[in-house]
């Protein structure tokens, strides 16, 4: 006796190119934080303002907006049907999560050089 066979489903299957594509996004996204959060750190910097701290505040909530979006976007996108973007969206969260620290890491040594940053 064989066990009966599993329904087909009705939802289209889930495509890699649009996992990319998500994880693409949302690790843009990540490097978007950190890029904003060093311009304005640069921009506001003098001896008067603590342009380090509000530069780390830019990019800390740039991170949580991130977060919010991210996870907003990919309950949309698998609810709607789009599952693969939706799964890459959050897959790319995730990622880019482990990945920032050691950018930002990066970028504050590199503006720590005594040289003031310049190359």
């Amino acid at each position: 006796m064989t066990p009966p066979a599993t329904p087909p489903s009705g939802s289209p299957p889930i495509r890699s190119s649009r996992i990319a594509v998500g994880v693409g996004a949302a690790v843009a996204g990540h490097l978007l934080t950190v890029v904003l959060g060093v311009a304005i750190g640069a921009a506001l910097g003098n001896e008067d303002y603590d342009a380090v701290g509000t530069g780390l505040a830019v990019a800390l909530g740039g991170q949580v907006l991130l977060f919010v979006a991210c996870l907003v976007a990919s309950v949309l996108l698998v609810t709607r049907g789009d599952r693969g973007l939706g799964l890459g969206v959050i897959i790319g969260w995730a990622a880019g999560l482990m990945v920032t620290p050691v950018v930002g890491f990066g970028v504050c040594i590199w503006a720590l050089q005594p040289t003031g940053g310049a190359v």
